[in-house]
C-alpha cells in the first residue's frame, strides 16, 4: 500500500464537504479504543465546536465496533499499547481542531493572540503527554533567527490558525503513513525468486463545488494527470505505435488534456510554479500577487480565464480573485483565497519540537525533525512541490506497469437506484474519451506480440514450426499463419510484431493451443509410459538372465557333485569286491 499527499489536504475542511458522513467517521475511529479508555476519551470529547461533532448526535453501536475495530487491530499485529496510542493521536487531532484564538496587541505595537478556550489545550496535553506551557508557547509563537540570534516572535489570530492546522494535518499525515508502513510490514509475503506485483489504484474523483479552493484545485490536478496517462496508454501511444510499425491506419483524433497538465505543472510558467514563487518571498504574502501573476501569464490561453482586481475579461459571471480552468471532465471556477497560506502549509520547528518533547511513545518517531541534535534550517518543500513530487512518482510507477482500467460512469447525481440521466452519462463518456477508445479497439488491433514470442507460444499448430525453428521468426509466424483455419486478413504484419484484430481470434488461438497442448501431453504421456515399461522390461529380463545363469550355475555343479560321488561309491565298491574276492580265494 502507498499514501498520498491527498489524504491531509482534507482533513481540515472534511465536514464542510461531507457533514455528518465526517462526524460518524471519527465516531468509528474512536470507538476502537479498550472500555476504559474510551469512556475516559469519550467524556473529553462530547461537546466539540469547530470543525468536529462527534457521536452526541449519532445512535451507533459502540460496543460491536470496538470488538470489531480490536479485532482487526491485533489480527495485524498491534498491542493493546500500539492501539490505544493511535486512537491518543487521533483523539488529539480532533480536539486540536476545537482550539481558537483570540487576537490581541501587544505592547510594541505588534499583533499576538490568547486562546480562548485553554481546557480544550490541556486536554490535548493529557493525551499526547506534553507539558502545556511547552505546547501554549509553541502555538502562540515561534522563533526566528536573525543571523546567530534567536528572535520569539508572536503569531496573530490568524497565522496561529494556520499553525494549528498545519500540526492537525500533520499528525494525522504522518500517523496515517506510520500506520500504513506497519500494516506492509505486517502482510508482507517473503520473496522467492522473481516476484510479480498487483497492485490497485484508487483515487478521488473529480470535484466541482459551489466554493473550490486550493484542495479542489489538487485533487483535480490529479485527476488531470492520471487522465494524461490513461489517454496515452489508451488512445496516442495506440496509434504512434501503429504508425511506428508500418501498419496501414487512419488516424483518429482527440482531445490531449497535455496542455491543461503543463498549465499547472509546467516549471518556471506553471500554476503551481507562480505559487511557489509568491510562497517563497519574504515578507508579506498575498494572493492578489500571486492571481495577477497567474493573469499576466495565462493571458490569451483559451484554459485558463483569470480575474481579479483591475482586470477586465469577457465573462462576467467569473467571481473576482478567481480564475476559471477548463479540465477534462469541465471548466471549474477556483477561489485564490488560502491558496498561498495553504500551499505554504509549513510546520513551525517550534511545533515539531514540542511534539517530540511530547511523552507520546509514537511522537518522537513521527517528529524526528523535532530533535534538537537534527534540527536542519533548510526550508522545506511547499504543498504544491510535495504533491508534484509524488504524482511524478504514481506516474512513473504506472508507466513501468501492464495497465488495465475500469470505466465507473456515474448514472445520476442523486446516487440512487433505478435513475439513469441520459444528459450526464452523455457528458462523462465524451470527457473520459470513451468514444475514441471504443473506435481505436473496434477498428484496431486488440493483440500484438513480436514475431519471436509469437512463435514460440503457437509454434506447435505447425507441423513446420515444432519443435524448433531456425530461421528467421517471421518466415516462421508466415507459415504458421497459413496451417491454421483463420482468415488471413485477421493478422497484420508490422516491422517487429504481428497484429490480431480481433479478439475472437486471439481466443481461437488459444484453444488451437490448449487442444495441441492435449495432444503434446498426451504424447508426452505415452512416451513416458512406454519409456518406463520397456525400462521395467529390460530390468525384468535382465534380472531373469541373472536368476537363469544362476539356476544353470546351480544344477551344474550339483550335476558334477552326483557323478562324482557315484564314481567314488564305483570306485569303493570296486576296492571293497576286490579285497573280498581276495580274501575268498585266500580260505579256499
Amino acid at each position: 500500500m502507498g499514501v498520498s499527499l491527498i489524504v491531509q489536504c482534507q482533513i481540515i475542511h472534511t465536514q464542510t464537504s461531507t457533514g455528518k458522513q465526517a462526524n460518524k467517521g471519527s465516531s468509528l475511529i474512536l470507538s476502537g479504543l479498550p472500555v476504559f479508555e474510551m469512556s475516559r476519551l469519550r467524556s473529553q470529547l462530547g461537546v466539540l465546536s469547530g470543525q468536529v461533532v462527534l457521536h452526541a448526535t449519532l445512535a451507533v453501536d459502540y460496543t460491536a465496533n470496538d470488538e470489531e475495530i480490536e479485532r482487526s487491530f491485533e489480527m495485524l499485529g498491534f498491542s493493546q499499547e500500539d492501539i490505544v496510542n493511535v486512537f491518543k493521536i487521533v483523539a488529539s487531532v480532533l480536539k486540536l481542531g476545537n482550539i481558537s484564538f483570540i487576537p490581541t496587541n501587544n505592547i510594541d505595537g505588534t499583533e499576538g493572540c490568547t486562546i480562548s478556550n485553554d481546557y480544550e489545550l490541556y486536554e490535548v496535553c493529557e493525551l499526547v503527554g506534553s507539558d502545556h506551557s511547552t505546547l501554549q508557547e509553541a502555538m502562540r509563537s515561534r522563533t526566528l533567527e536573525d543571523g546567530s540570534e534567536l528572535i520569539l516572535a508572536d503569531l496573530s489570530a490568524s497565522e496561529a490558525t494556520h499553525a494549528r492546522d498545519s500540526l492537525c494535518k500533520a499528525l494525522y499525515s504522518r500517523l496515517f503513513t506510520w500506520l500504513v508502513n506497519r500494516i506492509n510490514e505486517s502482510i508482507k509475503a517473503k520473496r522467492h525468486g522473481k516476484r510479480k506485483v498487483l497492485g490497485i489504484l484508487d483515487v478521488y474523483g473529480f470535484e466541482m463545488f459551489e466554493r473550490n479552493g486550493f484542495e479542489q484545485f489538487i485533487i483535480n490536478f490529479c485527476n488531470e494527470k492520471l487522465h494524461q496517462v490513461v489517454t496515452e496508454s489508451t488512445l496516442k501511444e495506440e496509434q504512434e505505435e501503429y504508425a511506428r510499425e508500418g501498419i496501414e491506419w487512419t488516424p483518429i483524433d482527440f482531445f490531449s488534456n497535455s496542455v491543461v497538465c503543463d498549465l499547472i505543472e509546467k516549471n518556471h510558467h506553471g500554476i503551481l510554479s507562480m505559487l511557489d514563487e509568491e510562497c517563497l518571498k519574504s515578507g508579506f504574502l498575498s494572493d492578489e500577487v500571486f492571481l495577477s501573476k497567474l493573469a499576466q501569464c495565462c493571458a490569451g490561453n483559451s484554459h485558463c480565464e483569470v480575474r481579479h482586481r483591475g482586470a477586465g475579461i469577457s465573462d462576467n459571471n467569473l467571481p473576482a480573485n478567481c480564475f476559471r480552468l477548463k479540465h477534462y471532465a469541465g471548466t471549474v471556477t477556483y477561489n485564490v483565497c488560502g491558496f498561498v497560506d495553504k500551499n505554504n502549509d509549513i510546520l513551525h520547528r517550534d511545533l515539531s519540537q514540542a511534539m517530540y518533547r511530547c511523552r507520546h511513545p509514537l511522537l518522537k518517531v513521527l517528529f524526528p525533525e523535532g530533535n534538537p541534535k537534527r534540527s536542519s534550517l533548510k526550508r522545506p518543500a511547499t504543498t504544491g512541490t510535495q504533491f508534484k513530487i509524488s504524482i511524478s512518482a504514481l506516474v512513473r510507477n504506472l508507466s513501468c506497469k501492464h495497465q488495465h482500467y475500469i470505466r465507473c460512469i456515474k448514472p445520476n447525481e442523486l446516487k440512487q437506484p433505478r435513475i439513469f440521466e441520459m444528459a450526464l452519462v452523455q457528458h462523462q463518456v465524451r470527457y473520459l474519451g470513451l468514444l475514441e477508445t471504443v473506435r481505436i479497439r473496434r477498428s484496431g488491433f486488440c493483440y500484438r506480440l513480436q514475431y519471436q514470442l509469437f512463435l514460440s507460444r503457437y509454434k506447435m499448430l505447425s507441423p513446420r514450426t515444432w519443435p524448433t525453428w531456425h530461421v528467421a521468426p517471421v518466415e516462421g509466424v508466415s507459415y504458421l499463419i497459413r496451417d491454421l483455419p483463420i482468415p488471413s486478413g485477421e493478422f497484420s504484419f508490422g516491422r517487429t510484431k504481428l497484429f490480431v484484430r480481433s479478439p475472437r481470434t486471439v481466443f481461437e488461438l488459444e484453444e488451437f493451443r490448449r487442444v495441441r497442448l492435449e495432444d503434446l501431453a498426451v504424447l508426452i504421456q505415452k512416451l513416458w509410459r512406454g519409456y518406463r515399461q520397456r525400462k521395467k522390461f529390460l530390468l525384468m529380463k535382465r534380472s531373469q538372465t541373472i536368476i537363469a545363469s544362476a539356476w544353470r550355475s546351480w544344477r551344474a555343479r550339483e550335476e558334477y557333485r552326483i557323478l562324482k560321488h557315484r564314481k567314488q561309491v564305483e570306485w569303493a565298491v570296486g576296492v571293497i569286491q576286490r579285497h573280498y574276492i581276495c580274501w575268498k580265494v585266500g580260505l579256499s
